[in-house]
């Protein structure tokens, strides 16, 4: 298999499996997974591929979490997290972490009705822009 496919079926998996799992994204989801992205730990669920002229991380695959396990890398800015949107519309959700000053940006796509349950819930708002 190549890169390319594991890419493209990683990407897949990760999406299709944060939409059977959208119920458990809730305010408690969030503070769960902020805590997680404090430990050190969180450093092994992600490899990305830092593209320096584009200035973000594309995921290639993600594991260990839920959903998803991310980190700045200690490149000192804002790790963007691209999930192609293979559903639409999509949420973005901006993180912080434990070694950037500015959070982390998170890119998924999900179905309208996932969206109309995001949108009704206020606390996860604070941590959701919804796209359309």
């Amino acid at each position: 298999m190549s890169k390319s496919q594991i890419l493209r079926q990683t990407v897949t998996e990760t999406a299709m499996h944060i939409r059977r799992h959208i119920g458990m994204v809730t305010p408690r989801f969030v503070r769960h997974m902020m805590n997680f992205m404090a430990s050190e730990t969180s450093m092994q669920h992600l490899i990305a591929m830092f593209q320096p002229d584009k200035a973000f991380f594309s995921a290639s695959i993600v594991s260990g979490f839920p959903m998803f396990g991310m980190s700045n890398f200690g490149f000192g800015r804002p790790a963007h997290i691209d999930i192609p949107a293979y559903l639409t519309p999509g949420f973005s959700i901006w993180l912080p972490t434990h070694k950037a000053e500015q959070p982390i940006h998170v890119n998924l796509a999900l179905t309208y009705d996932i969206v109309a349950l995001i949108e009704k819930d206020t606390e996860f708002r604070q941590f959701v822009d919804i796209m359309s």
